[in-house]
């Protein structure tokens, strides 16, 4: 029994009577950029193997799937390219597909990309199976990263979810170029008021010669002149009557909204925001209520399908998102100096925080504001201060 449903994959029509698909809806320049934006984002990422360790955790370099994720998925494949396809399967299908190959051992070597719209799910007697264009894959063989969905399997395309507003600003963007390709003239009549009435040929000689000498690019803002008593009579709305401008850039900000990019990142800038203040408050946003789901998502698919299960809980994948998080020098400096004034950051922890190599055990003392003590010195400290502050009440009493 198959769980999904791929038969409105290759085309989905709308009221606006257009052909919506995944590849035209990328023909939508702000679209295109917030899947550029997003894919890459996460691409970008810094993407580890830990493990727990007695202080926290530690990157686990010499675990057999650490290339797999960081380096090399499979020999064609850098892992910046497998995350950034990854995503664009996500947000334009809603689904990413990837074999595990395996050893003799059962452990992953390789991870091979599956087209979306080429997996067809299925579910038999209560165990989930992946037909492919290369056979039937077991579920546990199967990397699959699901979008939202309806029924906890198989993710829901945005594009389809979305057909009819994208359908409305796929009509709003070939209105203009159509608009544009005919020099940015409306369609119109031409009359005759000494009533002649033209042969089938004239007509047709009539249209010839307008259309050659005021459409197109290279016929704007020209003068043409008509004889025997013909009129020009424009039909049709002004753009800016039809509110054909509005149309675009409500589209845009609303297929922002679709995949929660702030506007400015894909060039909108005329419009307020509730992403917060300032650029770095949006961008951080971006990361909270964007990047974070996804990463999310990513994470939990591939720590249940690589990993043992005896490894499950001690070893799991992650990505580092620090950098996203630092802000600019001066609210560095400030976040580890108010840290490790509290004792909260060590010099280590600093150090691991700014992305740099820490500097052995002398680094992992912690320190508070008090001179700088260390932790396990200060009731020596305090000891000795209140010895101090004795010993001079006994000298001012003599």
């Amino acid at each position: 029994m198959s769980v999904d449903n791929a038969s409105g994959w290759f085309g989905l029509f709308n009221t606006s009577s257009t052909v919506v698909t995944e590849e035209r809806a990328l023909t939508l320049s702000t679209l295109y950029s917030c899947v550029k934006v997003v894919a890459e984002g996460v691409a970008a990422l810094p993407w580890h193997t830990y493990r727990n360790v007695e202080k926290g955790k530690d990157i686990y370099r010499s675990h057999p799937c650490y290339n797999l994720l960081h380096t090399r998925p499979n020999p064609f494949t850098t892992s910046f390219m497998f995350r950034e396809t990854m995503m664009v399967c996500l947000l334009l299908w809603g689904n990413f597909y990837a074999w595990i190959e395996r050893d003799g051992a059962n452990r992953p070597v390789a991870l091979w990309m599956q087209k979306p719209w080429e997996v067809q799910v299925l579910m038999q007697d209560g165990k989930l199976f992946y037909k492919t264009s290369a056979g039937i894959i077991p579920h546990y063989d199967m990397i699959h990263v699901a979008g939202m969905g309806f029924d906890g399997i198989v993710g829901k395309s945005p594009i389809r979810l979305q057909a009819e507003q994208l359908g409305i600003t796929l009509n709003s963007q070939k209105y203009g170029a159509d608009f544009f390709k005919n020099g940015a003239t409306l369609g119109g009549i031409l009359t005759n008021d000494s009533g002649v009435v033209y042969r089938p040929e004239q007509v047709e000689q009539l249209k010839k010669m307008w259309y050659g000498d005021t459409h197109g690019p290279d016929n704007n803002h020209k003068t043409k002149i008509l004889g025997g008593g013909l009129k020009y009579q424009r039909i049709g709305v002004p753009p800016e009557e039809a509110q054909f401008l509005e149309t675009r850039k409500l589209g845009a900000v609303e297929i922002c909204g679709m995949y929660r990019v702030p506007p400015h990142m894909v060039g909108i800038t005329d419009k307020s925001t509730s992403w917060g203040s300032g650029i770095e408050q949006q961008d951080i946003g971006f990361l909270k209520y964007t990047l974070l789901p996804w990463l999310e998502r990513i994470k939990q698919e591939f720590d249940r399908k690589i990993f043992r299960e005896s490894e499950l809980g001690e070893v799991y994948n992650d990505f580092n998102v620090n950098g996203l998080l630092r802000g600019d020098i001066k609210s560095q400096t400030e976040h580890i100096q108010n840290m490790m004034d509290r004792g909260v950051y060590s010099i280590n922890d600093a150090l691991s925080f700014l992305g740099r190599n820490t500097i052995g055990p002398e680094g992992e003392r912690r320190l508070v504001q008090r001179n700088m003590v260390p932790l396990d010195r200060v009731d020596d400290v305090i000891t000795l201060e209140q010895s101090k502050k004795s010993e001079q009440g006994k000298k001012n009493t003599k």
